[in-house]
C-alpha cells in the first residue's frame, strides 16, 4: 500500500512538471525510471490518472482528428484543475506563461460545460528540397455543446513574426465553417480579423460567460 502511493504521488509530480505537454504511458513510464528510479506498467499508469481525475486534480483531454473524424488514444494531454496547487507541488519551478494560459482556457471551457479536445489536424505542406511532406498541426481546443463547436488557439501575444504566424495559421487551416476564435493574453477590445476569426483577449474570454459567442 505505500508504495502504491509513493508511485501515484511520484506521477503527480511528473504531469505537474509536463502541464500543456503531449504525453503518453510509455512517455510517463521512461521518465518515471529515469528521474525517479520506478518502474511502473502502462496499465498501472492508466489506473493511477484515473484515480487523479477521480480525485480532481487533473483532466485528461483527448486528441482529436479534425479531419478524420476520429480520437486518437496517445498521445494525450493532463491539465491541472487547480493551477496554485500544481505551482505549489514543483515548488513555483517551471511558471511557463504560455503553458499557464492554456490550463487557465481549458478549466474556463470545462466550466462552462464545454467537452474540450486537442485537436490535431494533418497538412501537406512543401519543404525546402520542393517535396510534399505530412505536418501535423496542432489546435489547442476543440470546445462542443451541443451543436456548437468551437476552435480555439491559445497564444500570449498578438500574432506578429512567423512563431506567432504560425501558430495563428493553424485557425486557418481548419476546414469546415464552424467557429474559430484566437484568446490572447493581451488587453483589447475583441475584433473579427479578415479572415472571420475572432481575436478576442483572455480577460474578455474569462470575465464575460457568452465571450464565444460574440
Amino acid at each position: 500500500m505505500a508504495q502504491f502511493w509513493i508511485d501515484k504521488y511520484t506521477l503527480f509530480d511528473v504531469l505537474c512538471s509536463t502541464t500543456g505537454s503531449l504525453i503518453n504511458p510509455n512517455s510517463l513510464s521512461g521518465t518515471l525510471m529515469a528521474e525517479k528510479h520506478v518502474k511502473i506498467s502502462n496499465d498501472t499508469i492508466f489506473q493511477y490518472l484515473k484515480h487523479l481525475e477521480d480525485a480532481f486534480l487533473f483532466e485528461s483531454a483527448k486528441r482529436f482528428d479534425i479531419k478524420g473524424k476520429k480520437y486518437l488514444t496517445t498521445p494525450f494531454k493532463c491539465y491541472p484543475e487547480d493551477v496554485g496547487l500544481r505551482n505549489a507541488r514543483i515548488n513555483f519551478r517551471q511558471m511557463d506563461k504560455g503553458f499557464g494560459i492554456e490550463t487557465v482556457v481549458y478549466n474556463e471551457l470545462r466550466s462552462r460545460g464545454y467537452a474540450v479536445d486537442v485537436g490535431m489536424l494533418e497538412t501537406r505542406e512543401t519543404n525546402k528540397d520542393s517535396k510534399i511532406v505530412k505536418k501535423q498541426k496542432e489546435i489547442d481546443f476543440i470546445a462542443r455543446q451541443g451543436s456548437k463547436e468551437y476552435y480555439i488557439q491559445v497564444m500570449d501575444t498578438i500574432p506578429n513574426g512567423q512563431h506567432g504566424e504560425n501558430e495563428y495559421n493553424n485557425l486557418l487551416k481548419v476546414p469546415g465553417s464552424f467557429k474559430k476564435i484566437a484568446v490572447i493574453n493581451e488587453y483589447f477590445k475583441a475584433y473579427w480579423d479578415n479572415n472571420g476569426i475572432l481575436i478576442i483577449s483572455l480577460e474578455e474570454f474569462l470575465l464575460n460567460q457568452n465571450s464565444l459567442n460574440l
